[in-house]
């Protein structure tokens, strides 16, 4: 550990620099006075052999110095100093100094947001007990990425037959429509498996979480746990709310807890505002009452917790032999079962491969930006050099050797890349709140918590203090080899030598503006072709509006009534030229899959079988959207 003491001694000579100077002196003063004792013993008279002693040992003050410098303390010194005399230089050139600040607040305050974005979704644990140590649960098909939803029953099997997860729980996106204070809202929420808190190690800030034995008889336990922006938005953060009956679906749940802030879910950019037991899904989705029972419904997502010392292959390896069990005790639905482990916060592991791609095409592209602006920096600083030659050239004359002089002109562009990265911190967190604030309303509970925490600090930090050197060590090192005499005799304003240099930096920045250029041009050419393609319906004066009877209790018979009403009024308003039904929505988020295959053909096998997505419609569907048939006719 002596790279430790000798950090102790360094910091303690740079924040007690008296005691530092006292204890030196002291230390001298007594090898002096032994070094005299023993001229003395040999004879000497006392003040020749003080004279002695003083001049054995060498120049004192020298050695003090040396002294001073091994203990921290002339680092610290020439630090203060560079550090005062850069800022001299930077005030002195003000309009330098204002260009080259934009140019990194810029450049640093879009890599900021960029990577706060990526912290947000990729990075940022979730907060749960030992975030490190959960999992999400993907099933996949058997030599396939593609993932898909989970059985109940599946799920049931997978948590009591595995060796390999300490818990595993259940969570589905669920719709509801939440009634009060006579007003009805649609809300989106989980509905989860009873040990879904336990699991992540996450305690309410009110009240209580569900149990495992208020999950296991099917609708027994009408319980809800509510958010906490749910709590604070919709009843006003009253401290009474638990114990309270809720109307959802029409029908009554109790609250029985509220969770804490901090604790948004299991999803990077979606807040549920309710939690639900599973066993309570006949009330909240009464359209799925055999989701439950089958294991062909796939509607759900698993999220587990590894147990301690397994890693994340040994669980997979672990869970795939499992699945195969399954899928010999159930061909006929689990065949070619398999499973994938990835870090939770995003749904699916496609979904994730898009954000990874996404995140690393903006961070190249805000690279390129910072890139072109350190370039710049380092032409403005090559000139600067060059107007400075002969104040240099002066320094080295009466002694300051070149890494002195190259250590104080880094210690300029370091300071002003510190400064940039300061105001780009504050730039970033604006255009944080911009960015959500522009995050368009809806009933769905999207979220882009993007914040200024620890990790975006700290690359800010380390990107400022990289900038810093990048730009300015080139420009350093020229400066600091100029040679005395020609610099002080010649008249010209600069040498062969730094003119290749600086067409080199201008090369290389004309060569990164060029390549971000091209890459601007065929991002918007590529939306403009996108936009030209169209979503595959006119969307010009059409209007939608969503509805969903069976969140109100309304039975099949009941529900296709009201659809036919719905559809002849709509269809007698004025101006209405055509009206149908779609379930979903186009270009929404949900979508509805089946398995589908020729007909007159024997069934394939359950893990070879293709999926494709379905959309329920109503009549006239093509017709009111305006979508051309290539063949056949409109339902």
């Amino acid at each position: 550990m002596e790279w430790w003491a000798n950090l102790r001694i360094r910091v303690r000579g740079l924040w007690r620099g008296e005691d530092v100077h006292r204890e030196i002196a002291e230390e001298w003063e007594f090898h002096v006075e032994r070094r005299t004792e023993e001229n003395i013993r040999r004879g000497m008279p006392v003040d020749e052999a003080r004279r002695s002693a003083e001049r054995s040992f060498g120049n004192s003050e020298y050695i003090k110095d040396l002294s001073w410098d091994e203990r921290g303390g002339g680092w610290a010194e020439t630090g203060g100093q560079d550090l005062r005399f850069a800022w001299r230089q930077l005030t002195k050139s003000p309009g330098f100094s204002v260009v080259a600040l934009l140019s990194l607040t810029l450049g640093i305050g879009a890599n900021a947001v960029i990577f706060s974005l990526v912290s947000t979704v990729l990075l940022r644990p979730l907060p749960v007990s030992h975030p490190e140590q959960v999992v999400a649960v993907h099933q996949v098909k058997e030599k396939s990425a593609d993932s898909q939803s989970m059985a109940y029953l599946n799920y049931k099997d997978l948590r009591d037959r595995n060796q390999a997860l300490s818990s595993l729980a259940l969570y589905r996106f669920v719709p509801a429509a939440l009634s009060h204070n006579g007003v009805n809202e649609r809300v989106w929420g989980f509905l989860v498996t009873g040990n879904y808190f336990e699991m992540l190690g996450v305690q309410p800030l009110l009240g209580r979480t569900f149990t495992a034995e208020e999950d296991r008889e099917r609708t027994a336990h009408p319980l809800l746990v509510l958010s906490y922006g749910c709590w604070q938005r919709r009843f006003g953060s009253d401290p009474g709310i638990v114990g309270k009956s809720l109307l959802m679906n029409a029908r009554s749940f109790q609250v029985i807890g509220v969770t804490r802030p901090e604790f948004t879910g299991t999803e990077s950019v979606f807040a549920p505002e309710f939690w639900a037991p599973s066993q309570m899904q006949p009330w909240i989705e009464p359209d799925e009452l055999k989701a439950l029972e089958s294991r062909s419904s796939g509607q759900w997502f698993a999220i587990g917790r590894l147990k301690a010392g397994v890693s994340t292959e040994q669980a997979r390896a672990n869970l795939n032999s499992v699945g195969q069990q399954l899928a010999k005790e159930h061909p006929e639905d689990n065949d070619g079962m398999a499973f994938l482990l990835t870090p939770p916060g995003l749904v699916i592991p496609g979904l994730r491969a898009g954000v990874v791609a996404f995140s690393g095409a903006m961070m190249l592209t805000v690279g390129l930006v910072l890139a072109i602006a350190c370039t710049n920096l380092a032409c403005l600083l090559l000139a600067r050099a060059v107007l400075r030659r002969k104040e240099i050239a002066v320094r080295m004359a009466i002694g300051a050797t070149r890494w002195r002089l190259a250590r104080q002109l880094l210690t300029e562009s370091v300071l002003l890349s510190v400064a940039g990265g300061t105001l780009g911190l504050g730039l970033g967190f604006l255009l944080m709140r911009l960015a959500q604030a522009a995050i368009p309303a809806t009933d769905f509970g999207l979220v882009l918590d993007l914040r200024l925490d620890w990790r975006v600090v700290c690359f800010v930090g380390s990107l400022a203090l990289f900038t810093g050197i990048a730009f300015g060590l080139i420009p350093a090192l020229q400066a600091s080899r100029a040679d005395v005499r020609s610099v002080l005799l010649e008249s010209a304003t600069g040498s062969r030598r730094r003119a290749w240099l600086r067409s080199a930096l201008v090369t290389m920045q004309l060569a990164l503006s060029l390549v971000l250029l091209i890459a601007a041009g065929l991002t918007v050419r590529s939306l403009r072709h996108a936009e030209a393609l169209g979503p595959g319906f006119a969307p010009e004066h059409a209007v939608i509006a969503s509805v969903d009877v069976g969140l109100q209790g309304y039975d099949e018979n009941k529900g296709r009534s009201f659809y036919r009403q719905l559809l002849d009024r709509v269809r007698a308003l004025p101006g209405v030229e055509s009206a149908t039904l779609s379930s979903p929505l186009q270009l929404s988020l949900n979508t509805n899959t089946s398995w589908v295959f020729p007909e007159g053909i024997p069934r394939p096998p359950v893990g070879q079988m293709p999926d494709a997505i379905v959309e329920r419609v109503g009549p006239d569907y093509f017709a009111t959207l305006r979508t051309p048939l290539v063949a056949g006719r409109d339902i």
